[in-house]
């Protein structure tokens, strides 16, 4: 339940902000130019949370990566969010919200959602265990695709940063209840 729960919550932003960065980014006003540029600089604080993901992961633990990926994740989409339903988010604002996301995403569950299901089932499951957590991501990341431009068309901007934030705070709570801290135990 972990594993599969973690990982759609994981897809269903992931999936939602990257593919739609660059349109979000134009819609602000900027050029399509310097929102490819802009796009391409969001990868910066992906190698810094990759970096330090590596960097902690057998110091503090999958666990408490995971969780404060996600919960950081959350509260800076939430805070976006609520902020942009009484004001017009500038581009440099949601180039922050979605470096933020980026970031915290990067420190925990974008690296650990591969982990974990490798880690926690024992030899004899793993391949399978692995298949379901996959599937229940590509569900997600259907599911993020297909509803984020249906929210900001429909609603605003705002709606879709909230709905995101559900997700994070999801995949937070479910770290903190479910997931087994894996950090210096031998695979089975």
């Amino acid at each position: 339940m972990f594993a599969s729960i973690a990982w759609f919550a994981y897809d269903v932003s992931s999936y939602g902000v990257w593919n739609y960065t660059p349109s979000i980014f134009v819609s602000t006003g900027i050029s399509v130019v310097s929102s490819i540029v802009s796009t391409l600089l969001e990868d910066l604080p992906v190698i810094a949370g990759f970096i330090v993901c590596l960097i902690l992961i057998d110091r503090i633990g999958r666990r408490v990566l995971q969780a404060a990926g996600f919960g950081l994740a959350g509260i800076s989409l939430l805070t976006f969010g609520l902020y942009s339903m009484h004001h017009t988010l500038p581009f440099i604002l949601i180039f922050i919200a979605f470096a933020m996301m980026h970031l915290f995403h990067n420190i925990g569950p974008t690296n650990l959602t591969y982990v974990y299901p490798v880690e926690i089932f024992p030899t004899r499951v793993r391949g399978t265990a692995m298949g379901i957590a996959t599937s229940a991501s590509r569900i997600g990341a259907i599911l993020g695709v297909f509803a984020f431009p249906l929210l900001i068309g429909t609603f605003s901007l705002s709606a879709g940063l909230l709905f995101f934030a559900i997700f994070e705070f999801l995949g937070f709570i479910v770290t903190v209840i479910l997931a087994p801290e894996t950090k210096a135990t031998a695979l089975k």
